[in-house]
């Protein structure tokens, strides 16, 4: 599907508050429907760019860098940024995040939500 050519949004400001695409020659306006048609053009959308690369679990760092080291988007990044930041991970364990988590406040109820629980 290309999406220029296939699905156009129309304007919200036209007097409906419904979203509706044009999908050939059909408008969907159905909000499940534009959802999977959104969904299955932006799941799919990257499936050819690139090439496969599977960088394996012990293999060194350094040896991933320098395999993807003059890869377009790399170079045009270095072009861009002569002296880039440097990026730092600390290693976190597992009970760091969990403590974090749980020290976090639950998340507000949607009004949709409370009105499907009841009072």
């Amino acid at each position: 599907m290309e999406y220029g050519q296939t699905i156009r949004m129309t304007d919200k400001n036209c007097g409906h508050d419904d979203t509706m695409l044009k999908e050939g020659d059909c408008t969907v306006t159905d909000p499940n429907r534009v959802s999977n048609i959104f969904n299955e053009y932006f799941s799919r959308v990257a499936e050819s760019v690139g090439k496969p690369d599977i960088i394996g679990a012990d293999e060194p760092v350094a040896k991933v860098v320098n395999r993807h080291s003059e890869h377009p988007s790399v170079k045009a990044v270095k072009d861009k940024y002569t002296n880039p930041p440097q990026f730092k991970f600390d290693h976190v364990q597992k009970d760091d995040i969990v403590i974090e988590f749980n020290r976090s406040p639950p998340p507000k109820k949607t009004k949709k939500k409370q009105e499907a629980q009841g009072p």
